[in-house]
């Protein structure tokens, strides 16, 4: 490593790039995790090695650069179904969005750097600096917690279970602190802490050992799901006349495929219905007729509502029952910027007129926030559409909680590229955190029923044609702490390392 401490400014920036890129490579589908831990201990090296704060923004930019570029590459999959309108926003999204992002790496490298402690604090404090910068990315400017360092670890069910108590935050706390202590191997207690911290990842992984072998989930009696997944290409054609009857036909044919007389629930994607069903009862009368006796279609649709002067747009969920009648719906709280609405539109269209990228030309309204609804048959359930289920303290109203998550999307925006891989191990570490059960439908994969532990109990492939039928695992018998404290328990955490930084920079300076 005595070569990083010659790199010129423009070297240094290239390394710094590389082991952003390394990053990447530990998350879904590859999960090299080692890389990581490459990327990590070059990131503490080179703050070490920067001349000023001014270039230790810089590097940690750079780091961050390389890894949005390459984590976060599959934006383009979007534009381009309908490039000759969205094809002039594609170097925004291969390069803009990430230079965005990357200010926030930036600012943890600055603020390190700025910052006193060297050696064993510096490793504990980046961590913690990290893990907070982290934390307000999920947040800020709507938030986009996409590729949580936490989700390095979807490969490993046990290292997972600790999300159960400290969430992902934590969970990426432990990595970020653990992953960087080879940095400082040959300094002062530089050994004690790449030991401490093998020990941190071994007590991690025996805890979730233990847990997963002294946690009974039992199924839900008399509860058989079947999840459509019917890979229907996204274009603007879905809604027209043809293309719509063409469509609701497919979702039920596979519905009443082999099986269907055991099947008490059906859950469709994300927009699956290419009809407003929610004033349209002569769709909800053919609907009903695929509805399972006392059981209910649960899918995804376009609700629409207003009069002959003004019309408003959501991204719903409804819920059927076998008498064709909604009896529950729930609107998209967590709406995608440029996906289902243009940010501060009223300055835009002074200057250029921005479509959204989903159809129609009119943006979505927003709904009221995570909320639990009903359905025949189940447990109340806490529906999330989409990327809704990325924000890990988003996603229940706990004034209410559910028995059961339900995910709709349509990941056939983002092609076949890693994007719908990230997704689904994301959403599955809201069953870990909560305790509940998750069923995730998707119009391209990947569909799949998630026991709260997170073991996959069934799954399809991405971009596969299929019917996924399953029994519901039900939710565990108590509460876990994460469902009870949510981040506040990480930030207690997060106040006491830091504590320990300054005890031990006092001590070890001495």
């Amino acid at each position: 490593m005595n070569y990083l401490n010659k790199l010129n400014n423009i070297n240094s920036y290239v390394v710094a790039f590389i082991a952003g890129v390394f990053l990447t490579l530990a998350f879904a589908p590859f999960f090299i995790f080692p890389l990581a831990i490459i990327g990590f201990s070059l990131s503490i090296y080179l703050i070490d090695q920067a001349k000023a704060a001014k270039k230790s923004f810089f590097i940690g930019w750079w780091f961050g650069f390389g890894h949005f570029t390459t984590g976060l590459y599959w934006f383009v999959n979007a534009l381009l179904t309908d490039p000759g309108q969205f094809g002039w926003m594609i170097p925004f999204a291969i390069m803009g969005i990430p230079a965005i992002l990357s200010v926030y790496i930036g600012l943890v490298f600055f603020t390190i750097y700025k910052l006193p402690f060297r050696g064993v604090s510096r490793v504990i404090i980046y961590a913690v600096v990290w893990t907070i910068v982290e934390m307000l990315r999920g947040f800020l400017f709507t938030g986009f917690p996409w590729n949580l360092v936490g989700y390095i670890w979807g490969f490993s069910i046990n290292m997972c279970q600790i999300v159960s108590i400290v969430g992902v935050w934590g969970l990426s706390f432990i990595t970020v602190i653990c992953f960087s202590a080879p940095a400082v191997y040959k300094q002062k207690s530089g050994k004690k802490l790449l030991i401490c911290s093998c020990l941190l990842i071994m007590s991690t992984w025996l805890f979730g050992a233990y847990r997963i072998s002294h946690t009974n989930v039992d199924k839900v009696a008399g509860v058989r799901l079947r999840l459509i997944q019917p890979n229907i290409p996204v274009a603007p054609e879905k809604w027209n006349s043809d293309s719509q009857l063409s469509i609701l036909q497919k979702l039920m044919r596979m519905s009443s495929d082999n099986g269907y007389t055991k099947i008490t629930h059906l859950i469709w994607p994300e927009a699956a219905v290419p009809y407003y069903i929610f004033n349209d009862a002569s769709v909800l009368k053919v609907l009903k007729y695929i509805v399972p006796k006392n059981g209910a279609l649960i899918t995804g649709s376009i609700r629409v509502d207003g009069n002959e002067f003004q019309y408003n747009f959501w991204n719903s969920i409804h819920v059927i029952d076998d008498q064709g009648k909604i009896i529950s719906f729930y609107d998209k709280s967590h709406l995608v910027p440029f996906g289902e609405y243009v940010p501060l539109r009223w300055i835009f269209d002074k200057i250029i007129v921005i479509k959204k990228i989903t159809a129609g030309f009119q943006d979505f309204k927003t709904g009221k926030g995570p909320t639990t609804i009903a359905a025949p048959g189940l447990s109340d359930f806490a529906p999330l559409i989409c990327y809704e289920a990325i924000f890990p303290d988003n996603v229940m109203n706990k004034a209410k909680k559910p028995g059961l998550f339900i995910n709709v999307t349509n990941d056939a925006w983002y092609g076949k590229s890693t994007g719908p891989y990230q997704h689904f191990y994301m959403v599955r570490m809201r069953a870990i955190e909560y305790g509940v059960s998750l069923v995730r439908s998707a119009n391209s994969g990947i569909s799949a029923v998630i026991d709260p532990l997170g073991k996959i109990i069934a799954r399809t492939n991405l971009q596969e044609q299929t019917i996924l039928d399953s029994d519901l695992p039900n939710k565990l018998s108590t509460s876990t702490i994460y469902s009870v404290y949510g981040c506040y328990l990480i930030l207690l955490i997060l106040s006491i390392f830091t504590i320990l930084a300054i005890y031990l920079h006092k001590i070890l300076k001495n």
